[in-house]
């Protein structure tokens, strides 16, 4: 690995594989269920490893486990388990648990800003949502809005504003945010995601990562999906859930089939060093 200089994607996946297989091993441990998610599932079953083209980790912990995850401040000396929860001044502090390095820094050009955090994981927790339609239905919306407000306290954009749509809506927001609590409604998001209990309920959603304005379905998964069992990845082993198969296929349809080479590119605009 270079010293003090951009991280490579070969390197990046070699920084992330390290980081797996201590998560692993840590989970093993202290008896805490996880499995791999989104794209890092969908790179286990259709690559046996990382999609060739991404750049970072998903990882869901049921609700429980979560809780007790977001209790250590660490795994090892390398390794730093960061939530809100014991860093309320972390960047990006969002309702989910970073496993982050601590021999890499991270440079996030989306932001115009160097962070101050490393290569990371993202950890979010698996809830419960209700199991009748309108009712799944209401509280979804509910979460979307929440977090749709949510964002409007993040979001202080550094890019230059160069038409009077772009102005408008930056103003509109700066009005927001004077009204919004950015505290307050986290409190009302994290107690919201805690509302049904995941071990009872039929569904489960990592209702945290719901998009705030396109369909939440997708986002939607029979509880009974979430049997752990372990997948090849990159000559290593981790957990998925062994109804993956229907999992990728609500999330995201045809997912044997790769993308047109076009689309095959880096999610993030971060360099590591």
């Amino acid at each position: 690995m270079k010293v003090n200089n951009e991280l490579s994607l070969n390197e990046l996946h070699t920084v992330h594989l390290d980081m797996m297989k201590a998560f692993d091993a840590f989970c093993n441990e202290h008896k805490i269920q996880y499995f791999l998610a989104y794209g890092t599932l969908l790179g286990a079953v259709r690559h046996n490893g990382f999609i060739p083209w991404d750049d970072d980790v998903d990882i869901l912990v049921p609700r429980g486990d979560f809780e007790k995850l977001i209790q250590f401040s660490e795994i090892n000396e390398q390794y730093q388990i960061v939530s809100h929860s014991n860093n309320q001044g972390y960047y990006h502090p969002f309702h989910h648990a970073n496993l982050t390095d601590r021999n890499t820094v991270m440079v996030e050009n989306e932001m115009f800003q160097q962070t101050g955090k490393g290569v990371y994981i993202d950890i979010f927790p698996l809830d419960g949502v209700p199991s009748e339609t309108k009712e799944q239905k209401k509280y979804c919306k509910k979460v979307q809005l929440l977090k749709a407000l949510y964002n409007i306290t993040l979001s202080h954009s550094t890019a230059e504003i160069k038409s009077a749509k772009q102005r408008i809506k930056e103003t509109l927001k700066s009005i927001c945010r004077v009204f919004l609590s950015e505290k307050a409604l986290y409190e009302k998001l994290e107690r919201n995601g805690k509302k049904y209990d995941e071990n009872n309920s039929e569904f489960v959603s990592c209702t945290i990562s719901m998009p705030s304005i396109r369909s939440y379905d997708h986002y939607i998964f029979r509880k009974a999906d979430f049997v752990p069992t372990y997948h090849a990845f990159e000559g290593a082993r981790f957990v998925i859930p062994k109804g993956y198969d229907s999992i990728l296929s609500n999330f995201y349809g045809d997912y044997m089939t790769p993308p047109p080479e076009a689309q095959r590119e880096r999610k993030h605009d971060i360099n590591y060093l």
